[in-house]
Protein backbone atom coordinates (compact mmCIF):
# COMPACT_ATOMS: atom_id res chain seq x y z
CA UNK A 1 0.00 0.00 0.00
CA UNK A 2 1.28 3.31 -0.72
CA UNK A 3 1.16 6.24 1.61
CA UNK A 4 0.45 10.02 0.38
CA UNK A 5 4.00 11.48 -0.73
CA UNK A 6 4.14 14.27 -2.70
CA UNK A 7 2.16 17.28 -3.84
CA UNK A 8 3.57 19.76 -6.98
CA UNK A 9 2.70 23.59 -6.02
CA UNK A 10 3.60 25.85 -8.39
CA UNK A 11 5.88 23.25 -9.97
CA UNK A 12 7.43 22.20 -6.50
CA UNK A 13 7.19 18.98 -5.04
CA UNK A 14 6.76 19.10 -1.34
CA UNK A 15 7.39 15.98 0.50
CA UNK A 16 4.92 15.48 4.35
CA UNK A 17 7.82 12.60 5.57
CA UNK A 18 9.86 9.76 3.74
CA UNK A 19 8.47 6.90 1.45
CA UNK A 20 6.24 5.59 -0.99
CA UNK A 21 3.18 7.29 -1.91
CA UNK A 22 0.73 8.83 -4.83
CA UNK A 23 1.00 11.85 -6.77
CA UNK A 24 -0.99 14.86 -7.21
CA UNK A 25 -0.16 16.94 -10.24
CA UNK A 26 -0.12 20.78 -11.08
CA UNK A 27 -2.41 22.47 -14.12
CA UNK A 28 0.38 21.85 -16.51
CA UNK A 29 1.48 18.47 -16.08
CA UNK A 30 0.27 15.01 -16.95
CA UNK A 31 1.26 12.01 -14.81
CA UNK A 32 1.76 8.23 -14.72
CA UNK A 33 1.84 5.79 -12.37
CA UNK A 34 2.40 8.23 -9.56
CA UNK A 35 4.93 10.51 -11.03
CA UNK A 36 4.81 14.55 -11.50
CA UNK A 37 5.96 16.88 -13.17
CA UNK A 38 5.50 20.59 -14.35
CA UNK A 39 6.86 23.43 -15.93
CA UNK A 40 6.93 27.17 -13.94
CA UNK A 41 8.83 28.88 -16.31
CA UNK A 42 8.29 29.69 -18.56
CA UNK A 43 4.71 30.29 -17.83
CA UNK A 44 2.91 27.15 -20.20
CA UNK A 45 1.32 26.49 -22.38
CA UNK A 46 3.27 29.19 -24.98
CA UNK A 47 5.93 31.42 -24.72
CA UNK A 48 8.32 33.50 -26.79
CA UNK A 49 11.86 34.28 -27.46
CA UNK A 50 14.05 35.95 -29.49
CA UNK A 51 17.00 34.11 -27.57
CA UNK A 52 18.82 30.65 -29.90
CA UNK A 53 17.97 29.00 -26.58
CA UNK A 54 15.42 29.02 -23.98
CA UNK A 55 15.72 27.87 -20.60
CA UNK A 56 12.91 26.17 -18.61
CA UNK A 57 12.54 25.48 -15.05
CA UNK A 58 9.98 23.76 -13.32
CA UNK A 59 9.82 20.84 -10.77
CA UNK A 60 9.32 17.06 -10.18
CA UNK A 61 8.55 13.95 -7.90
CA UNK A 62 10.86 11.59 -5.76
CA UNK A 63 10.62 8.66 -6.61
CA UNK A 64 8.99 6.50 -3.50
CA UNK A 65 11.23 3.73 -3.92
CA UNK A 66 14.53 4.47 -5.21
CA UNK A 67 15.28 7.61 -3.16
CA UNK A 68 18.28 7.56 -0.22
CA UNK A 69 16.22 9.28 2.65
CA UNK A 70 17.37 12.60 3.45
CA UNK A 71 21.30 13.44 1.98
CA UNK A 72 19.76 16.16 0.29
CA UNK A 73 21.78 16.29 -3.11
CA UNK A 74 20.22 16.14 -6.64
CA UNK A 75 20.90 12.38 -7.26
CA UNK A 76 18.40 11.71 -4.31
CA UNK A 77 15.61 12.43 -5.94
CA UNK A 78 15.89 8.64 -7.61
CA UNK A 79 14.03 10.57 -10.74
CA UNK A 80 15.69 11.08 -14.26
CA UNK A 81 14.45 14.67 -15.77
CA UNK A 82 14.80 14.90 -19.56
CA UNK A 83 13.43 16.93 -21.96
CA UNK A 84 13.08 17.05 -25.74
CA UNK A 85 12.29 19.43 -28.82
CA UNK A 86 10.24 17.42 -31.14
CA UNK A 87 10.45 20.69 -33.60
CA UNK A 88 14.41 20.04 -34.12
CA UNK A 89 14.52 16.60 -32.46
CA UNK A 90 17.36 17.08 -30.07
CA UNK A 91 16.91 16.36 -26.76
CA UNK A 92 18.62 15.92 -23.02
CA UNK A 93 19.24 15.78 -19.25
CA UNK A 94 18.07 18.56 -17.16
CA UNK A 95 19.52 19.75 -14.03
CA UNK A 96 18.44 19.07 -11.08
CA UNK A 97 18.71 19.80 -7.36
CA UNK A 98 17.06 18.88 -4.38
CA UNK A 99 17.29 20.27 -0.83
CA UNK A 100 17.86 18.93 2.35
CA UNK A 101 15.24 16.96 4.73
CA UNK A 102 15.21 15.41 7.84
CA UNK A 103 14.57 11.21 9.12
CA UNK A 104 11.72 10.69 10.63
CA UNK A 105 10.95 14.96 10.41
CA UNK A 106 7.81 17.04 9.00
CA UNK A 107 10.50 19.37 6.95
CA UNK A 108 9.93 19.43 3.28
CA UNK A 109 11.69 18.48 0.76
CA UNK A 110 11.66 20.24 -3.02
CA UNK A 111 13.06 18.75 -6.12
CA UNK A 112 13.76 21.37 -9.09
CA UNK A 113 14.98 21.21 -12.65
CA UNK A 114 16.56 23.40 -15.17
CA UNK A 115 17.65 22.94 -18.41
CA UNK A 116 18.81 25.39 -21.57
CA UNK A 117 16.62 24.22 -24.78
CA UNK A 118 17.98 25.36 -28.29
CA UNK A 119 15.21 26.18 -30.53
CA UNK A 120 14.55 27.08 -34.14
CA UNK A 121 12.98 30.01 -35.75
CA UNK A 122 8.78 29.88 -35.32
CA UNK A 123 7.32 27.25 -32.99
CA UNK A 124 9.29 24.54 -31.25
CA UNK A 125 6.81 21.76 -28.87
CA UNK A 126 9.05 20.87 -25.96
CA UNK A 127 8.06 17.95 -23.35
CA UNK A 128 9.69 17.15 -20.35
CA UNK A 129 9.82 14.00 -18.63
CA UNK A 130 10.16 12.80 -14.73
CA UNK A 131 10.43 9.27 -14.61
CA UNK A 132 12.37 6.66 -12.30
CA UNK A 133 13.28 2.85 -12.61
CA UNK A 134 9.35 1.58 -11.02
CA UNK A 135 7.21 2.97 -13.69
CA UNK A 136 6.53 6.25 -11.65
CA UNK A 137 6.56 9.33 -14.65
CA UNK A 138 4.81 12.71 -16.00
CA UNK A 139 5.58 14.45 -18.94
CA UNK A 140 4.73 17.73 -19.15
CA UNK A 141 5.03 20.76 -22.73
CA UNK A 142 5.12 23.74 -23.41
CA UNK A 143 4.81 25.57 -26.89
CA UNK A 144 7.95 27.91 -27.26
CA UNK A 145 8.01 30.73 -30.08
CA UNK A 146 11.22 32.02 -31.05
CA UNK A 147 10.72 35.30 -33.18
CA UNK A 148 13.27 36.51 -35.33
CA UNK A 149 16.01 38.24 -33.25
CA UNK A 150 15.79 41.73 -33.20
CA UNK A 151 17.02 43.58 -30.07
CA UNK A 152 20.58 44.47 -29.85
CA UNK A 153 22.41 43.51 -27.49
CA UNK A 154 24.02 45.58 -24.41
CA UNK A 155 26.31 45.33 -21.44
CA UNK A 156 24.73 45.02 -18.35
CA UNK A 157 27.35 45.04 -15.63
CA UNK A 158 31.09 45.68 -15.64
CA UNK A 159 34.25 44.89 -13.15
CA UNK A 160 35.37 47.13 -12.42
CA UNK A 161 32.77 49.33 -12.28
CA UNK A 162 32.48 52.34 -13.93
CA UNK A 163 34.01 55.35 -12.08
CA UNK A 164 35.80 52.50 -9.63
CA UNK A 165 39.02 53.76 -7.57
CA UNK A 166 41.74 52.16 -6.46
CA UNK A 167 41.34 49.19 -8.50
CA UNK A 168 44.32 46.44 -8.21
CA UNK A 169 46.85 46.46 -10.77
CA UNK A 170 46.13 42.97 -11.57
CA UNK A 171 42.74 43.16 -12.20
CA UNK A 172 41.12 41.45 -15.32
CA UNK A 173 38.41 43.01 -16.93
CA UNK A 174 34.50 41.90 -17.34
CA UNK A 175 31.76 42.96 -19.32
CA UNK A 176 28.42 41.28 -18.92
CA UNK A 177 25.95 40.84 -21.78
CA UNK A 178 21.93 40.71 -21.79
CA UNK A 179 21.84 38.19 -23.92
CA UNK A 180 24.75 35.03 -25.47
CA UNK A 181 27.14 36.79 -27.30
CA UNK A 182 29.11 35.68 -30.77
CA UNK A 183 32.40 34.37 -29.13
CA UNK A 184 34.16 34.80 -32.26
CA UNK A 185 33.16 38.87 -32.27
CA UNK A 186 34.55 39.18 -29.03
CA UNK A 187 38.48 39.66 -29.00
CA UNK A 188 41.54 42.43 -28.44
CA UNK A 189 39.88 44.51 -31.23
CA UNK A 190 36.15 44.77 -30.07
CA UNK A 191 36.94 44.51 -26.22
CA UNK A 192 40.09 47.23 -25.80
CA UNK A 193 41.93 49.21 -22.86
CA UNK A 194 43.55 52.16 -23.03
CA UNK A 195 45.44 54.39 -20.60
CA UNK A 196 48.07 56.40 -22.04
CA UNK A 197 48.42 53.94 -24.58
CA UNK A 198 46.40 51.19 -25.58
CA UNK A 199 46.92 47.63 -23.42
CA UNK A 200 47.88 44.53 -24.69
CA UNK A 201 45.21 41.34 -23.67
CA UNK A 202 43.49 37.96 -23.99
CA UNK A 203 40.07 38.21 -24.07
CA UNK A 204 37.78 35.52 -23.71
CA UNK A 205 34.05 34.47 -23.73
CA UNK A 206 32.13 32.27 -21.04
CA UNK A 207 28.90 31.68 -22.66
CA UNK A 208 27.37 30.24 -19.51
CA UNK A 209 27.76 33.85 -17.98
CA UNK A 210 27.44 35.58 -20.98
CA UNK A 211 30.68 37.36 -20.08
CA UNK A 212 33.89 38.70 -21.70
CA UNK A 213 37.07 38.84 -19.78
CA UNK A 214 40.30 40.48 -21.21
CA UNK A 215 43.43 39.42 -19.28
CA UNK A 216 46.01 42.56 -19.44
CA UNK A 217 49.35 41.37 -20.33
CA UNK A 218 51.40 43.22 -18.11
CA UNK A 219 49.80 45.42 -14.54
CA UNK A 220 48.19 48.34 -15.15
CA UNK A 221 49.88 51.39 -14.25
CA UNK A 222 49.19 52.54 -10.79
CA UNK A 223 47.01 55.92 -10.15
CA UNK A 224 46.39 56.15 -14.11
CA UNK A 225 42.82 56.74 -15.35
CA UNK A 226 41.42 53.84 -17.91
CA UNK A 227 39.08 53.48 -20.56
CA UNK A 228 37.44 50.21 -21.16
CA UNK A 229 35.47 49.87 -24.52
CA UNK A 230 33.04 47.05 -25.80
CA UNK A 231 32.89 48.55 -30.01
CA UNK A 232 29.83 47.58 -32.28
CA UNK A 233 32.04 44.34 -33.70
CA UNK A 234 30.54 42.55 -30.99
CA UNK A 235 27.58 40.96 -31.81
CA UNK A 236 24.98 38.44 -29.96
CA UNK A 237 24.90 34.52 -30.73
CA UNK A 238 22.14 35.02 -33.79
CA UNK A 239 24.57 37.21 -35.50
CA UNK A 240 22.00 39.87 -36.71
CA UNK A 241 22.53 42.20 -34.10
CA UNK A 242 25.53 44.57 -33.07
CA UNK A 243 25.92 46.57 -30.20
CA UNK A 244 23.89 49.75 -30.79
CA UNK A 245 26.75 52.10 -30.16
CA UNK A 246 30.00 51.56 -28.16
CA UNK A 247 29.77 50.69 -24.39
CA UNK A 248 32.47 52.15 -22.36
CA UNK A 249 33.34 53.06 -18.91
CA UNK A 250 36.46 54.09 -16.67
CA UNK A 251 38.31 53.20 -13.92
CA UNK A 252 41.50 54.88 -11.87
CA UNK A 253 44.18 52.37 -10.43
CA UNK A 254 45.08 52.55 -6.54
CA UNK A 255 48.08 54.62 -5.82
CA UNK A 256 50.84 53.76 -3.18
CA UNK A 257 51.98 51.23 -5.11
CA UNK A 258 55.05 49.15 -6.39
CA UNK A 259 55.47 47.36 -9.93
CA UNK A 260 58.59 44.98 -10.47
CA UNK A 261 60.14 46.07 -13.71
CA UNK A 262 60.91 43.50 -15.95
CA UNK A 263 64.02 41.54 -15.86
CA UNK A 264 63.40 40.61 -20.17
CA UNK A 265 66.39 42.26 -21.48
CA UNK A 266 67.50 44.33 -18.90
CA UNK A 267 71.33 44.88 -18.73
CA UNK A 268 73.68 43.76 -15.79
CA UNK A 269 76.55 46.22 -15.11
CA UNK A 270 79.84 45.62 -13.41
CA UNK A 271 79.35 49.44 -11.69
CA UNK A 272 76.54 51.36 -11.02
CA UNK A 273 75.67 53.56 -14.68
CA UNK A 274 73.62 56.40 -15.43
CA UNK A 275 70.37 57.05 -15.67
CA UNK A 276 68.47 59.70 -17.36
CA UNK A 277 64.89 60.39 -17.92
CA UNK A 278 63.67 61.36 -21.75
CA UNK A 279 59.93 62.27 -20.84
CA UNK A 280 58.86 58.95 -22.49
CA UNK A 281 61.91 56.57 -21.24
CA UNK A 282 64.43 55.51 -19.44
CA UNK A 283 68.21 55.51 -20.59
CA UNK A 284 71.00 53.72 -19.02
CA UNK A 285 74.38 53.66 -19.38
CA UNK A 286 78.03 52.21 -18.32
CA UNK A 287 80.11 49.65 -18.19
CA UNK A 288 79.83 45.90 -17.50
CA UNK A 289 82.45 42.67 -16.65
CA UNK A 290 83.16 42.64 -20.56
CA UNK A 291 82.43 45.78 -22.34
CA UNK A 292 80.35 49.25 -22.51
CA UNK A 293 76.78 48.77 -22.30
CA UNK A 294 73.60 51.09 -22.66
CA UNK A 295 69.57 50.43 -22.28
CA UNK A 296 66.26 51.91 -22.66
CA UNK A 297 63.29 51.44 -20.28
CA UNK A 298 59.77 51.88 -21.54
CA UNK A 299 57.41 52.58 -18.32
CA UNK A 300 54.72 52.41 -20.21
CA UNK A 301 55.05 49.04 -21.96
CA UNK A 302 57.52 47.92 -19.18
CA UNK A 303 60.06 46.52 -21.75
CA UNK A 304 64.04 47.11 -22.46
CA UNK A 305 65.67 47.45 -25.95
CA UNK A 306 69.50 48.04 -26.33
CA UNK A 307 71.61 51.68 -27.10
CA UNK A 308 73.46 51.01 -30.11
CA UNK A 309 77.13 50.55 -28.66
CA UNK A 310 78.71 51.70 -31.84
CA UNK A 311 80.18 55.20 -31.68
CA UNK A 312 79.73 55.18 -28.29
CA UNK A 313 82.23 56.38 -25.11
CA UNK A 314 84.78 53.64 -23.87
CA UNK A 315 83.74 51.42 -20.77
CA UNK A 316 83.10 53.70 -17.98
CA UNK A 317 82.14 53.86 -14.71
CA UNK A 318 81.31 57.19 -12.50
CA UNK A 319 80.61 59.31 -15.38
CA UNK A 320 78.19 61.97 -15.96
CA UNK A 321 74.98 62.46 -17.66
CA UNK A 322 72.03 64.63 -18.57
CA UNK A 323 69.29 64.79 -20.71
CA UNK A 324 69.24 67.95 -23.04
CA UNK A 325 65.51 67.45 -24.41
CA UNK A 326 66.39 65.52 -27.01
CA UNK A 327 69.80 63.69 -26.60
CA UNK A 328 71.87 62.24 -23.46
CA UNK A 329 75.31 63.74 -23.05
CA UNK A 330 77.88 61.16 -21.46
CA UNK A 331 81.11 62.76 -19.72
CA UNK A 332 84.10 62.03 -17.93
CA UNK A 333 84.03 58.96 -15.38
CA UNK A 334 86.74 56.27 -14.97
CA UNK A 335 87.57 54.36 -18.30
CA UNK A 336 88.03 50.42 -17.83
CA UNK A 337 90.69 49.97 -19.91
CA UNK A 338 93.22 51.27 -19.67
CA UNK A 339 92.30 52.23 -16.54
CA UNK A 340 92.52 56.07 -15.71
CA UNK A 341 89.79 59.02 -15.61
CA UNK A 342 89.20 60.49 -18.78
CA UNK A 343 87.45 63.76 -19.75
CA UNK A 344 85.94 62.91 -23.17
CA UNK A 345 82.20 61.14 -24.23
CA UNK A 346 79.70 61.61 -26.59
CA UNK A 347 76.09 62.86 -27.47
CA UNK A 348 73.29 60.21 -28.23
CA UNK A 349 70.36 59.92 -30.24
CA UNK A 350 67.73 58.15 -29.51
CA UNK A 351 65.43 58.72 -32.09
CA UNK A 352 67.94 57.21 -34.72
CA UNK A 353 69.81 55.15 -32.05
CA UNK A 354 73.16 56.89 -32.81
CA UNK A 355 76.32 58.13 -30.88
CA UNK A 356 78.63 61.44 -31.58
CA UNK A 357 81.91 62.49 -30.13
CA UNK A 358 82.35 65.44 -27.75
CA UNK A 359 85.25 67.26 -28.45
CA UNK A 360 88.05 67.66 -25.57
CA UNK A 361 89.24 70.94 -26.03
CA UNK A 362 88.63 72.94 -22.99
CA UNK A 363 86.65 70.46 -21.75
CA UNK A 364 87.46 69.89 -18.19
CA UNK A 365 90.51 68.08 -17.03
CA UNK A 366 89.47 64.41 -15.93
CA UNK A 367 88.18 64.47 -12.54
CA UNK A 368 86.14 62.05 -9.85
CA UNK A 369 83.10 63.87 -7.83
CA UNK A 370 82.41 66.06 -9.91
CA UNK A 371 78.54 67.24 -10.87
CA UNK A 372 76.55 68.46 -13.78
CA UNK A 373 73.15 69.83 -14.76
CA UNK A 374 71.76 71.20 -17.59
CA UNK A 375 70.28 74.46 -18.51
CA UNK A 376 68.58 73.97 -20.91
CA UNK A 377 71.12 74.95 -23.52
CA UNK A 378 74.23 73.52 -21.97
CA UNK A 379 75.49 70.95 -19.68
CA UNK A 380 77.55 72.48 -16.90
CA UNK A 381 80.37 70.51 -15.11
CA UNK A 382 82.18 71.29 -12.00
CA UNK A 383 84.16 70.71 -8.87
CA UNK A 384 85.86 67.07 -8.24
CA UNK A 385 88.56 65.43 -7.23
CA UNK A 386 91.80 66.22 -9.93
CA UNK A 387 92.94 62.28 -9.95
CA UNK A 388 97.02 63.71 -11.67
CA UNK A 389 97.24 66.21 -8.89
CA UNK A 390 95.20 64.51 -6.04
CA UNK A 391 93.63 67.70 -5.30
CA UNK A 392 90.14 69.01 -5.05
CA UNK A 393 88.88 71.47 -7.83
CA UNK A 394 86.51 74.46 -8.27
CA UNK A 395 86.92 75.25 -11.64
CA UNK A 396 84.85 74.17 -14.72
CA UNK A 397 83.16 74.45 -17.84
CA UNK A 398 79.89 74.78 -20.19
CA UNK A 399 79.37 72.49 -22.99
CA UNK A 400 76.98 73.90 -25.94
CA UNK A 401 75.65 71.08 -27.88
CA UNK A 402 74.33 73.46 -30.89
CA UNK A 403 78.50 74.88 -31.18
CA UNK A 404 79.72 71.47 -30.18
CA UNK A 405 81.89 73.55 -28.00
CA UNK A 406 83.94 73.60 -24.29
CA UNK A 407 83.91 77.15 -22.55
CA UNK A 408 85.51 77.64 -18.85
CA UNK A 409 83.40 78.79 -16.50
CA UNK A 410 84.77 82.14 -14.48
CA UNK A 411 86.32 80.71 -11.26
CA UNK A 412 85.79 84.27 -9.58
CA UNK A 413 84.01 83.91 -6.21
CA UNK A 414 83.36 80.41 -7.04
CA UNK A 415 82.93 78.22 -3.66
CA UNK A 416 86.31 76.66 -2.49
CA UNK A 417 87.41 73.35 -4.31
CA UNK A 418 85.73 69.76 -3.50
CA UNK A 419 84.36 66.96 -4.66
CA UNK A 420 81.32 64.88 -3.24
CA UNK A 421 78.82 67.75 -3.29
CA UNK A 422 75.36 68.31 -5.02
CA UNK A 423 74.42 70.33 -7.63
CA UNK A 424 70.87 71.41 -9.05
CA UNK A 425 69.38 74.24 -11.72
CA UNK A 426 66.92 76.57 -10.27
CA UNK A 427 65.60 77.56 -13.99
CA UNK A 428 68.23 80.57 -14.05
CA UNK A 429 71.08 79.46 -11.39
CA UNK A 430 73.31 76.28 -10.86
CA UNK A 431 73.42 75.65 -7.06
CA UNK A 432 76.50 73.98 -5.60
CA UNK A 433 76.52 73.04 -2.18
CA UNK A 434 78.64 70.59 0.97
CA UNK A 435 81.08 67.96 -0.28
CA UNK A 436 84.62 67.61 0.94
CA UNK A 437 86.67 70.83 0.80
CA UNK A 438 90.84 70.03 1.51
CA UNK A 439 89.78 66.68 3.45
CA UNK A 440 87.27 68.93 5.27
CA UNK A 441 83.91 68.47 5.43
CA UNK A 442 82.03 71.52 4.16
CA UNK A 443 78.45 73.30 4.29
CA UNK A 444 78.91 76.07 2.38
CA UNK A 445 78.15 76.04 -1.56
CA UNK A 446 77.69 79.34 -4.13
CA UNK A 447 75.52 80.26 -7.20
CA UNK A 448 76.20 80.12 -10.68
CA UNK A 449 74.18 82.14 -13.02
CA UNK A 450 75.48 81.48 -16.77
CA UNK A 451 73.97 84.44 -17.77
CA UNK A 452 76.18 86.69 -16.13
CA UNK A 453 78.94 84.13 -15.81
CA UNK A 454 79.34 84.92 -12.32
CA UNK A 455 79.25 83.23 -8.69
CA UNK A 456 77.55 84.43 -5.27
CA UNK A 457 77.67 82.26 -1.91
CA UNK A 458 74.82 80.96 -0.44
CA UNK A 459 74.15 81.67 3.04
CA UNK A 460 75.75 79.77 5.96
CA UNK A 461 73.48 80.60 8.81
CA UNK A 462 70.82 78.11 9.66
CA UNK A 463 72.33 75.57 6.90
CA UNK A 464 72.46 71.91 7.50
CA UNK A 465 75.60 70.45 9.07
CA UNK A 466 78.66 70.05 6.91
CA UNK A 467 78.59 66.53 4.64
CA UNK A 468 78.83 65.00 1.74
CA UNK A 469 77.44 62.03 -0.88
CA UNK A 470 74.04 63.89 0.21
CA UNK A 471 71.18 64.28 -1.80
CA UNK A 472 69.81 67.03 -2.96
CA UNK A 473 66.83 68.11 -5.52
CA UNK A 474 64.66 71.21 -6.79
CA UNK A 475 61.34 70.87 -6.22
CA UNK A 476 60.76 74.44 -7.96
CA UNK A 477 61.17 77.14 -5.61
CA UNK A 478 63.60 75.22 -2.70
CA UNK A 479 66.55 73.19 -2.88
CA UNK A 480 65.84 70.53 -0.69
CA UNK A 481 69.33 68.56 0.52
CA UNK A 482 68.96 65.29 2.48
CA UNK A 483 71.14 62.86 4.27
CA UNK A 484 75.19 62.26 3.30
CA UNK A 485 77.58 61.28 5.55
CA UNK A 486 78.67 63.65 8.43
CA UNK A 487 82.71 64.79 8.74
CA UNK A 488 83.00 63.19 12.23
CA UNK A 489 84.95 60.30 13.46
CA UNK A 490 84.04 56.97 11.23
CA UNK A 491 82.20 59.18 9.01
CA UNK A 492 78.43 57.99 10.14
CA UNK A 493 75.19 58.42 7.60
CA UNK A 494 72.95 61.40 8.47
CA UNK A 495 69.03 61.51 8.19
CA UNK A 496 68.80 65.26 8.41
CA UNK A 497 68.61 68.00 5.73
CA UNK A 498 67.66 71.37 4.68
CA UNK A 499 65.94 73.88 2.62
CA UNK A 500 66.93 76.61 0.86
CA UNK A 501 65.40 79.29 -0.95
CA UNK A 502 67.52 81.21 -3.14
CA UNK A 503 64.93 84.32 -3.81
CA UNK A 504 65.46 85.18 -0.07
CA UNK A 505 69.01 83.46 0.66
CA UNK A 506 67.82 81.24 4.00
CA UNK A 507 68.01 77.83 5.02
CA UNK A 508 65.32 76.11 7.01
CA UNK A 509 65.58 72.74 8.61
CA UNK A 510 63.60 69.85 7.30
CA UNK A 511 61.47 67.56 9.79
CA UNK A 512 62.70 64.65 11.07
CA UNK A 513 59.89 63.10 12.26
CA UNK A 514 58.66 60.24 10.16
CA UNK A 515 62.20 60.68 7.61
CA UNK A 516 63.59 58.18 5.74
CA UNK A 517 66.21 56.47 8.17
CA UNK A 518 68.51 56.66 5.28
CA UNK A 519 71.43 58.82 4.96
CA UNK A 520 73.80 57.80 2.20
CA UNK A 521 73.73 55.60 -0.93
CA UNK A 522 69.92 56.69 -1.09
CA UNK A 523 68.06 58.25 -4.55
CA UNK A 524 66.22 61.24 -4.41
CA UNK A 525 64.08 62.40 -7.34
CA UNK A 526 61.89 65.68 -7.03
CA UNK A 527 58.29 65.21 -8.15
CA UNK A 528 54.99 66.51 -7.43
CA UNK A 529 54.53 65.14 -4.02
CA UNK A 530 57.52 66.62 -3.52
CA UNK A 531 61.51 64.72 -3.04
CA UNK A 532 61.12 61.30 -2.84
CA UNK A 533 64.18 59.09 -0.83
CA UNK A 534 64.53 55.83 -0.91
CA UNK A 535 66.90 53.06 -0.56
CA UNK A 536 70.36 53.34 0.57
CA UNK A 537 72.18 52.89 4.07
CA UNK A 538 70.40 52.91 7.08
CA UNK A 539 71.52 55.87 9.79
CA UNK A 540 70.96 53.23 12.57
CA UNK A 541 72.00 49.71 11.43
CA UNK A 542 74.64 50.64 8.93
CA UNK A 543 72.98 48.24 5.96
CA UNK A 544 71.08 48.83 3.07
CA UNK A 545 67.69 49.10 3.44
CA UNK A 546 64.54 48.65 0.84
CA UNK A 547 62.38 52.05 2.58
CA UNK A 548 61.83 55.43 2.00
CA UNK A 549 59.82 58.81 2.28
CA UNK A 550 58.51 61.80 0.38
CA UNK A 551 58.78 64.87 1.46
CA UNK A 552 56.77 67.97 1.15
CA UNK A 553 58.27 71.48 1.48
CA UNK A 554 54.94 73.23 1.64
CA UNK A 555 54.63 71.60 4.62
CA UNK A 556 57.89 70.26 5.72
CA UNK A 557 56.35 66.98 6.67
CA UNK A 558 57.33 63.32 5.48
CA UNK A 559 55.26 60.69 4.60
CA UNK A 560 55.82 56.83 4.23
CA UNK A 561 56.53 55.37 0.81
CA UNK A 562 54.60 51.87 0.39
CA UNK A 563 57.11 48.80 1.16
CA UNK A 564 54.68 46.00 -0.24
CA UNK A 565 56.03 45.02 -3.87
CA UNK A 566 59.49 47.15 -3.23
CA UNK A 567 62.60 46.40 -4.72
CA UNK A 568 64.83 44.92 -2.47
CA UNK A 569 67.04 46.56 0.04
CA UNK A 570 70.34 48.35 -1.97
CA UNK A 571 72.39 51.24 -2.17
CA UNK A 572 74.16 52.85 -5.14
CA UNK A 573 71.17 52.54 -7.63
CA UNK A 574 69.64 55.00 -10.07
CA UNK A 575 65.69 56.50 -9.90
CA UNK A 576 64.33 58.60 -12.56
CA UNK A 577 61.20 60.51 -11.86
CA UNK A 578 59.13 59.55 -15.08
CA UNK A 579 56.06 62.25 -14.67
CA UNK A 580 54.10 59.88 -12.67
CA UNK A 581 55.74 57.12 -11.28
CA UNK A 582 59.71 57.05 -9.61
CA UNK A 583 61.36 54.19 -11.49
CA UNK A 584 64.59 52.93 -9.22
CA UNK A 585 66.96 50.12 -10.78
CA UNK A 586 69.89 48.63 -10.28
CA UNK A 587 72.67 49.06 -9.69
CA UNK A 588 74.56 45.78 -10.14
CA UNK A 589 71.67 43.39 -10.75
CA UNK A 590 69.13 44.00 -13.20
CA UNK A 591 65.97 44.70 -10.94
CA UNK A 592 63.82 47.35 -10.16
CA UNK A 593 60.21 48.90 -9.43
CA UNK A 594 58.06 52.01 -10.30
CA UNK A 595 56.70 53.55 -7.08
CA UNK A 596 53.45 55.21 -7.93
CA UNK A 597 52.83 57.71 -4.98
Amino acid sequence: MRRPLLLVLSGIVSLSGCGGGDSVDSGSGGSGGSGSVSITSPAPPQAATELVAVRLEGGAFISPTRRVCCTGSATDSGVAVTWTNSTTGAGGPATQSISYCWFLAFFPCNHAWSASVPVNLGSNSIAVTASDGDGNFATATIVVVRNPDATPPSVTATSPADLAAGVPLDASLTATFSEPMDPATLDASTFVLEGAIPVAGTVTYSAGERTATLDPAANLTAATTYTARITTGARDLAGSNALAMDFAWTFTTGSNVWQATSMMDAPTYAAPPSAVWTDTEMIVWGATAADRVGARYNSSFDTWQPVEPSGSPSARSSHLAVWTGTEMIVWGGLQQNPLAWVNDGARYDPVNNTWQPLPTLDAPSPRMGATAVWTGTEMIVWGGWDAATFADLNNGARYDPATDAWAPLNATSAPSARSGHTAIWTGSEMIVWGGVAAAAWTNTGGRYDPASNSWQPTVATGAPAARNNHAAVWTGTRMVVWGGTAGTAGNPPLNTGGRYDPVQNTWQATATAGAPDTGVGSSAVASASGMMIWGGVSSASSTAVNTGAIYNPATNQWSAIATTGAPSARSGHVAVWSGAAMVVWGPLGNTGGRYTP
